[in-house]
């Protein structure tokens, strides 16, 4: 590499938020070192760790990262938007810290992205879903511009760890909504298509931890908060856009409610939004309740 080169920013940059992993933060960081494509940087958000996940991330043998401390928790959203920020590469790609990629992941991407119309500013993989030691395959065959439909059932693409995003897409359409402790990609990619599109590379780019850690603390229940700020936040939308998008949307409400309701173990309040969800849209197929078994079987607490 000549001096010129050295100097050039990164094609990609690499944001890996991380709260107390010591056990997992440098398998994420070999899968960044492993990939096949090799013009990036590497940012780790610490959002103040309490266990040695710093010095494990400072010991690590990598040269092209960047440590980043947040000087006090924010959360999932206040830790990627500090990596965006802090980011100098064309495409942002997201990691999160108990999660790892194959080799091919970023190589895959930006040769599917390469070309592409303008209006895709982003893309997103299958993935491999982890639940202790099972492991499941999820791949998505979706064709162009239909994400922008399946958005409004809900966030099954994982974009804390599959999804590689323009630069551009946060300068249009800004950040994540850093009130927000659940759910904040789902918002954001609710608020990435109206400016934008997803190229989905169907293969199982990427390994998925789930983690069933209780993760309220007291006060109104996370995903319930989120959810009804979303509803405020982006029903108006739908109905500008007709009344079958708002009534799918507010029904995919309806049912991450439900989901909810059941893991607070109230069941009564759970069948109840499960029924009105079907009031307002009844033209449900098999995915719909793909989409219902995978909101109840959910872990919520990933960050």
């Amino acid at each position: 590499m000549s001096a010129a080169e050295a100097t050039l920013p990164p094609l990609v940059s690499v944001v890996i938020p991380v709260f107390n992993r010591a056990g997992l933060i440098s398998r994420a960081l070999d899968s960044v070192a492993s990939q096949t494509f090799n013009d990036y940087e590497i940012i780790v958000v610490d959002d103040s760790s309490t266990d040695d996940t710093v010095n494990c991330v400072r010991n690590w043998r990598g040269d092209r990262l960047r440590l980043i401390r947040n000087p006090r928790n924010g959360g999932a959203a206040a830790a990627r938007n500090l990596g965006v920020s802090a980011a100098s590469g064309r495409w942002i790609a997201f990691l999160d810290s108990d999660d790892y990629w194959e080799p091919e992941k970023l190589a895959r991407q930006l040769a599917a992205l390469d070309g592409a119309p303008a209006e895709f500013m982003a893309c997103a993989t299958g993935y491999y879903l982890w639940d202790g030691d099972r492991k499941k395959t999820v791949q998505f065959c979706m064709p162009p511009g239909r994400f922008r439909v399946e958005i409004r059932f809900g966030c099954s693409i994982s974009p804390g760890s599959t999804l590689l995003a323009a630069r551009q897409a946060f300068e249009t359409g800004g950040g994540f909504d850093e009130s927000l402790r659940r759910l904040e990609d789902w918002d954001w990619l609710l608020r990435f298509v109206e400016h934008g599109d997803i190229i989905i590379v169907p293969e199982p780019l990427v390994h998925v931890h789930r983690n069933r850690t209780a993760g309220t603390c007291g006060g109104e229940d996370p995903v319930l908060q989120a959810l009804r700020h979303m509803a405020a936040q982006h029903l108006p939308r739908f109905r500008a856009l007709g009344g079958v998008a708002r009534r799918q949307f507010q029904s995919s409400l309806l049912i991450e409610m439900a989901a909810r309701m059941y893991h607070m173990k109230r069941p009564i309040a759970a069948i109840r939004h499960v029924l009105a969800s079907l009031a307002i849209y009844p033209f449900r197929n098999r995915s719909f309740f793909a989409m219902l078994w995978r909101s109840i079987t959910r872990g919520w607490t990933r960050a």
